[in-house]
């Protein structure tokens, strides 16, 4: 799939950075121009293994940047917003606010609770810290608690749907919450449940009686089938239009177009299969199996199998996202994830960098496959496990160069001709982040016109700019040698 270009991946969500450097020429009389592109989709991940956290690009599963949060081993958490990262540390019982721009952190918030009874969740614009028996709604911008909302019993199932409202349901009393920044609603939901993430909604699945039902959240029922399965046994996705609900075991896949729903469309899939995680995006399901660290994809329009990937060590958990219209998967503990889109895996991650014989650190994500080397991701993790905590793990505040960054600017052209060049400061900018830029033009310019796409115009032979808005932009530089433009 590379080379592919989509329109969501020209969306910034929050950071924007150099993928591109691209020279044109303009030849009216002696000038010339040369153009850069930002643009980035991407997520933060973390990396329970090296404490750190990684920002990987959805466009092209490189690894960007790296930070340290937490001591090696520790249980993370992390959501994305606007360039910046939300991190939960269930072993310190601390929320921390980690900058983009720098990578340090910048905030920190303790928790009431700790260990595994700790979750955070959220979107761009807001993030939710579950505890045993309350919620708090963070802004992830500051870490400013806006609210602070009591739950009826222990939040067993949660998630948070694409408008920003967190989902919680308590099976000890049959309690459905629905939290956002404007307050906290609930009803009774008396047969045990799973939630799903379905688009700007969720859904509820349930069994009984010899069948499973799955309705909304929001309220309305959507489909009821027959089966002979437990709730246990089943996992399901959805991304809003369409939603898939398989047995653990393969034997059956359901796949339902929500303005017609119905029990007919099944797809089985061959081979012995334990799934335990699933979700959906843009009208493909995916759904995982942790014991052989692989994804199995439908098309859930046709509806029809497609094929299988290993991205993941054996029985090292990982878990199945949406965002941003392609599916991410991750090992919050361990050393891989993996973006999948349109059906297939699209770029398979290594999260964990390490140091060459020189000492020098090494990219650690460049979108390649990384299946062939399950022992050796083993051994680098049981390794890091024993180390101390600076050993062989990128300190904060590094940035990772990718392997295919824009090579340095050539020598000045011998023959003299006006040739627009010009180096950059950063391989990824942030929101409000200067950027110098520094002319490497041949052809001994004597004026430089700089755009930065944003309507700011700049002159001279270095400059520096910062964006205060998303959106993609193209930086171009405009030269003249003084005879004639």
């Amino acid at each position: 799939m590379e080379g592919v270009t989509r329109e969501r991946w020209q969306r910034i969500v929050a950071a924007l950075a150099v993928v591109a450097l691209v020279v044109v020429a303009v030849r009216v009389g002696s000038s010339d121009s040369a153009s850069v592109r930002f643009s980035d989709a991407g997520e933060w991940l973390e990396t329970g293994v090296t404490g750190s956290v990684v920002f990987v690009s959805g466009a092209t599963g490189e690894v960007v940047s790296r930070a340290t949060v937490a001591e090696p081993g520790n249980s993370l958490s992390a959501v994305t917003s606007n360039g910046a990262a939300v991190v939960l540390d269930r072993n310190s019982s601390t929320v921390s606010l980690l900058s983009g721009a720098t990578q340090d952190i910048v905030r920190s918030l303790d928790t009431e609770a700790g260990g595994s009874e700790l979750d955070l969740l959220g979107t761009e614009e807001v993030a939710y810290l579950v505890q045993p028996s309350s919620v708090r709604v963070l802004d992830p911008a500051t870490l400013a608690v806006l609210d602070e909302i009591e739950i009826d019993g222990f939040p067993d199932e949660r998630v948070v749907d694409e408008a920003g409202r967190l989902w919680i349901y308590s099976a000890d009393t049959e309690r459905l919450h629905n939290i956002s920044v404007d307050g906290d609603s609930s009803r009774r939901v008396a047969t045990p449940s799973h939630l799903i993430p379905s688009g700007r909604d969720a859904l509820l699945l349930a069994v009984g009686d010899g069948s499973f039902s799955l309705s909304q959240a929001s309220g309305g029922s959507l489909v009821s089938c027959p089966t002979d399965a437990e709730l246990d046994d089943l996992v399901a996705g959805s991304d809003g239009r369409f939603s898939f609900v398989a047995t653990s075991d393969g034997a059956t896949s359901w796949m339902f177009d929500h303005t017609s729903p119905n029990c007919a469309s099944t797809v089985a899939v061959e081979g012995d299969w334990d799934f335990s995680v699933a979700a959906a995006e843009d009208g493909f399901g995916y759904a995982g199996d942790i014991g052989t660290g692989e994804v199995v994809s439908f098309d859930l329009r046709t509806p029809e199998f497609l094929g299988r990937d290993r991205f993941s060590v054996q029985n090292v958990g990982f878990e199945l996202h949406a965002l941003n219209g392609i599916v991410w998967a991750n090992e919050p503990t361990g050393a891989k994830a993996a973006i999948f889109d349109d059906g297939e895996l699209f770029a398979a991650v290594d999260k964990v960098g390490f140091s060459d014989s020189n000492g020098s650190k090494s990219a650690a994500g460049t979108g390649q496959s990384l299946l062939d080397a399950d022992e050796a991701t083993l051994g680098l993790i049981n390794a890091l496990e024993d180390a101390d905590a600076d050993t062989d793990v990128a300190v904060a505040g590094e940035q990772l160069a990718p392997e295919d960054a824009p090579e340095s600017p050539s020598e000045p052209d011998p023959d003299g001709s006006l040739d627009a060049n010009f180096t950059y400061s950063s391989q990824i900018a942030f929101i409000g982040e200067q950027i110098t830029f520094s002319d490497r033009s041949s052809g001994a310019p004597t004026s430089f016109g700089w755009d930065f796409g944003d309507g700011v115009l700049g002159s001279g032979p270095e400059v520096s700019h910062a964006w205060d808005a998303e959106g993609d932009y193209v930086v171009e530089l405009i030269v003249d040698d003084g005879e004639s433009s």
